[in-house]
């Protein structure tokens, strides 16, 4: 998201995070008449690797990579300890995926935060509207620090191959049936027909990413089982963005996948990014 004005100055002209150029760039492939998006690549040429900050040298990557993206975007103050992390890493069930290309280098971050009694980062401005879904017997999972490496802001692999992770993770291993996130309002119409999300709050000033303006949304996992992930028929135009086919088998086996390598932080860990003595020294968390 960018940063909301806060003077009469003009504004300072940014150029779009490389989350907003992987949007608008799967919104043109989908919006071109008559074109369905093009399969998957095969396997052996898929140009990203998945794995699972599960250490300590992994989640500081993460957490140093999302830092980069939002200080870039003038979401954190140019002084810091260089991190993006908050007191939701210290939770046990707090899941961080790593994006990497083929080459080992680091090219994009999301965090999941289930649902506990800590609550969720958007409690802060959200309490109301996620108290609802939890009277309902809801069980939320809160996507949050997605951040994408600039130069990688042409792919359009990226943001399906995340969500489909963290999403049958979450369904799956979690029994999760709701994702909650905060976006920039501008993103608002990619969430909703690509990802399936709907709105569950209003438009409300976000203080952990500088005072930009949010929006809850939230993808009931109903509607994903029905129609998230899968594929259009041959040459129609795809509805929504991510029409990646996965087969129930495909989908457990990269769910235990996860869950393998997924481990809560260390007391070691803890102490390193002063998750126990300094909370006040860290970012809140980001999206």
């Amino acid at each position: 998201m960018e940063t909301q004005q806060r003077s009469t100055a003009l504004p300072k002209i940014r150029r779009p995070s490389a989350v907003s150029q992987v949007l608008y760039a799967i919104a043109d492939s989908v919006d071109r008449p008559a074109r369905a998006l093009p399969p998957p690549a095969p396997a052996a040429r898929k140009p990203f690797t998945l794995a699972v900050a599960n250490d300590r040298a992994q989640r500081e990557s993460a957490y140093r990579l999302a830092w980069r993206v939002y200080r870039s975007k003038g979401y954190v103050s140019e002084e810091g300890p260089g991190l993006a992390l908050s007191k939701f890493d210290a939770h046990p069930s707090t899941f961080t995926l790593l994006v990497r290309d083929l080459s080992g280098a680091d090219v994009a971050t999301a965090t999941l935060i289930f649902d506990s009694d800590a609550g969720l980062p958007c409690d802060e401005i959200y309490r109301d509207e996620l108290g609802l879904l939890r009277a309902q017997g809801r069980r939320l999972a809160e996507v949050t620090r997605l951040a994408i490496e600039e130069k990688y802001g042409n792919s359009r692999e990226l943001i399906p191959l995340i969500f489909n992770a963290i999403y049958v993770y979450a369904r799956l291993e979690q029994g999760c049936t709701d994702f909650v996130i905060e976006v920039n309002p501008r993103h608002v119409g990619f969430y909703r027909r690509f990802l399936l999300f709907e709105a569950a709050g209003p438009v409300r000033p976000c203080q952990r990413v500088g005072g930009a303006p949010a929006v809850l949304l939230r993808l009931d996992f109903e509607v994903a089982v029905r129609s998230f992930f899968r594929p259009n028929p041959a040459g129609t135009s795809a509805q929504n963005a991510f029409a990646v086919p996965m087969s129930r088998e495909e989908e457990v086996r990269l769910a235990r996948h996860l869950r393998v390598q997924h481990r809560p932080i260390s007391e070691e860990e803890l102490r390193h990014f002063c998750l126990h003595e300094r909370p006040d020294c860290l970012l809140k968390a980001a999206r």
